[in-house]
């Protein structure tokens, strides 16, 4: 057992859930949280959201948001806006497809559903932000390419961390994420 595995367990065991963030190692590749836990002990999806390696720090912010959240929820749908925002872009779910719920995405997650005996289709929602005028990713809008680089589309089947992204230059994506984490006050 590696010695992230032993983490994972052990925080699986105190709390019944924690969050993994898995940071890519070039950008060919998005990095992401990912939840794991949640549909075992709580009876909620495990949730994903991806992005730049630079967004750790929200990411730790919006795990927490999210667990109040979710706890308040009703219940949890597609295009379902959340009180969580990034960098004033409001945090939007949908569900993800579930030829994507695959330890490419899900490893945590998947592998204490199995640890807990739980067999079948394992409930996910991705988090999606939106521009600052609301429109989501697959939107046109001024910042429509980058939103979509950095945010796969999950709800579509048969999405891998290593299908081909869309060409962009280096030094203007670094440009368009530097934006995103650090906005204009």
């Amino acid at each position: 057992m590696r010695g992230d595995d032993q983490y994972v367990l052990e925080v699986f065991e105190k709390s019944g859930a924690g969050v993994s963030f898995v940071l890519a190692q070039d950008s060919a590749a998005p990095s992401f949280m990912v939840t794991y836990g949640w549909s075992v002990n709580f009876g909620l999806p495990e949730f994903i959201i991806c992005g730049d390696r630079l967004m750790l720090p929200e990411w730790k912010r919006i795990h927490g948001e999210l667990i109040v959240a979710a706890d308040a929820a009703p219940c949890i749908e597609d295009f379902q806006r959340w009180p969580i925002r990034f960098r004033d872009h409001p945090l939007v779910s949908m569900k993800v497809d579930p030829s994507n719920v695959t330890d490419e995405w899900f490893a945590d997650a998947l592998a204490y559903r199995r640890r807990a005996g739980l067999a079948g289709e394992m409930p996910a929602h991705q988090l999606f932000w939106a521009d600052r005028d609301g429109n989501l990713p697959w939107v046109e809008g001024p910042f429509s390419v980058t939103l979509q680089w950095l945010q796969p589309p999950l709800y579509d089947p048969d999405i891998r961390l290593d299908d081909v992204r869309p060409k962009k230059d280096d030094l203007r994506h670094g440009a368009d994420v530097l934006r995103f984490c650090n906005p204009r006050p």
